[in-house]
């Protein structure tokens, strides 16, 4: 019969104390991250299973982080429809969550909701489960986070600048990014700039709204409300929303498109009618999805960095855990602009 592995037989392997191995299992930032790297390949190396169930009763916590994707429940049953929202914001940013987490003693547990319901959370969202909470996102309301900050769960979220005392953010300039993409287009000679935006009242759909308005107005260009379009995520909104600006009759040599689905739909409505990108009409998307350089032709884009948001999130949300930083802080972080074949 095999004899269970011991923190004794860890601590023997990695050549520390029983001490120092009983400090990496409770993720202590005492221990130097070149010990704590040695004695985690031995604990993975010897399959020692530490017993997380006793310890969090002693310790009331639980070692696992909660994951919540806020996203639009309007998906379609094929996931690649062009009715679908297409943008791999969260896709990105769980990357960079998980990749991180594997140098840590955290589980992860996933859930996904639509950020509206301020009477029934995901269940995840317990003291019980988790210790602390990333929302990941930006269609949430708030009247959501604020249920959510109620349950005295340290929270980092992204994709809004809502801070409270218990609930931190990590958030991307759309305002600026945005703004610099509209002067982008406007230093390349294109004067009739429309924009295609989230019809979506939330944090971002307002934010470069704003930046693509004041771009126009302090370059001498008028506001016209009837070059902006409010719409869906999907690629079909994309192409419906460019239908409509050519139904107006309004003349345009450039559309600015709040996200890169929107992007994608917007040129194949261009291609459909026979107009030139970007010789006619210049495009540009948002976000740095792959679908923005795998479109023929590849699409100028605002590039979030995603994956080092989710990094991001992690470590400070366990700062946070570990009483090394105090929770109600907002970091912003910023975007650049890719030039692709969709603008000359």
């Amino acid at each position: 019969m095999t004899m269970a592995v011991t923190i004794l037989d860890v601590a023997k392997k990695a050549g520390v104390s029983q001490s120092t191995v009983s400090l990496v299992i409770n993720d202590s930032a005492k221990v130097s991250y070149k010990t704590r790297s040695r004695i985690l390949k031995v604990i993975k190396d010897l399959g020692y299973i530490p017993n997380r169930g006793a310890r969090s009763i002693v310790t009331s916590r639980t070692s696992n982080i909660g994951l919540l994707v806020v996203l639009e429940n309007n998906l379609s049953d094929d996931p690649y429809s062009m009715e679908n929202i297409v943008n791999s914001f969260s896709t990105d940013i769980v990357a960079g969550v998980e990749q991180e987490i594997y140098t840590t003693n955290y589980g992860l547990i996933y859930a996904r909701c639509d950020g509206r319901s301020e009477q029934e959370l995901p269940k995840i969202v317990d003291p019980s489960y988790i210790d602390g909470l990333i929302i990941i996102g930006g269609s949430y309301t708030t009247g959501f986070l604020k249920a959510i900050e109620k349950t005295e769960i340290p929270t980092i979220i992204t994709g809004s600048n809502y801070t409270t005392r218990k609930i931190s953010s990590i958030f991307c300039d759309t305002y600026t990014a945005m703004k610099e993409m509209i002067l982008y287009l406007i230093k390349i000679d294109r004067r009739s700039i429309a924009l295609i935006n989230s019809s979506n009242v939330s944090f971002n759909s307002e934010a470069k709204l704003k930046g693509y308005r004041d771009a126009l107005i302090e370059s001498g260009l008028p506001f016209d409300e009837k070059l902006v379009i409010a719409t869906g995520f999907s690629g079909i909104d994309g192409a419906k929303a460019v239908r409509a600006l050519l139904k107006a009759g309004k003349r345009i040599d450039a559309i600015a498109c709040a996200f890169d689905g929107l992007a994608v739909g917007a040129l194949r409505e261009l291609y459909a009618q026979k107009i030139q990108v970007p010789q006619q009409i210049a495009l540009t998307g948002f976000e740095d999805s792959w679908i923005a350089s795998h479109a023929i032709p590849s699409i100028t884009t605002v590039r979030i960095p995603k994956f080092k948001i989710g990094k991001m999130l992690l470590n400070n949300l366990l700062d946070i855990l570990k009483g090394r930083t105090n929770p109600g802080f907002k970091i912003l972080v910023d975007a650049d602009i890719i030039v692709r074949e969709t603008t000359p």
